[in-house]
């Protein structure tokens, strides 16, 4: 998908330019709506998304950012990170729920199996549940998601990547 981004043309660019530095450069972001009169809306994305989606009230959560030079950053911070790790240190991985193309990862402890893109898929999945929308749903109207500790991280982070893969190349 080819498209015009230059602030000449585009009015409000927002911070759309560390998302999308360049047009070359893909990325993945989960775009969602928080507004008191519209219902909760989440879809993904590997392009600029329209600011229009969910009634001009979008927000998008990349999975990567961008400096003023290019450089690529994490957009799950370290601290983020180390907080799924700490609360599934303990947790044990059934064998069907294990991912299949990671053989490069040691399963001995989950902790150290999860990475910053288990969580993106994680909390995709999350918000999708119909059960922890219909339990927030007034939360989700007024502010930005919180999201839980489920059990068995695995299975939510494998449904997370199905389902931003299927939105996203579908």
């Amino acid at each position: 998908a080819k498209f015009y981004f230059d602030d000449v043309i585009v009015h409000r660019p927002y911070q759309n330019h560390l998302i999308f530095p360049k047009q070359e450069i893909e990325n993945r972001l989960i775009w969602i709506t928080i507004h008191a009169q519209v219902p909760f809306s989440i879809g993904a994305s590997k392009y600029i998304v329209d600011n229009g989606i969910g009634a001009r009230i979008s927000q998008c959560c990349p999975f990567y950012r961008y400096d003023a030079h290019g450089k690529r950053q994490d957009n799950i911070t370290d601290c983020g990170l180390e907080q799924f790790r700490s609360h599934y240190c303990h947790s044990e991985r059934s064998e069907e729920s294990k991912p299949a193309k990671k053989k490069s990862r040691s399963f001995a402890g989950a902790q150290d199996d999860i990475s910053k893109e288990d969580i993106f898929h994680y909390v995709y999945a999350v918000l999708h549940n119909p059960a922890y929308r219909k339990k927030y749903k007034l939360n989700l109207k007024r502010e930005f998601p919180r999201i839980p500790f489920y059990e068995d991280f695995w299975k939510w982070a494998a449904w997370g990547k199905e389902l931003m893969d299927l939105h996203i190349n579908y």
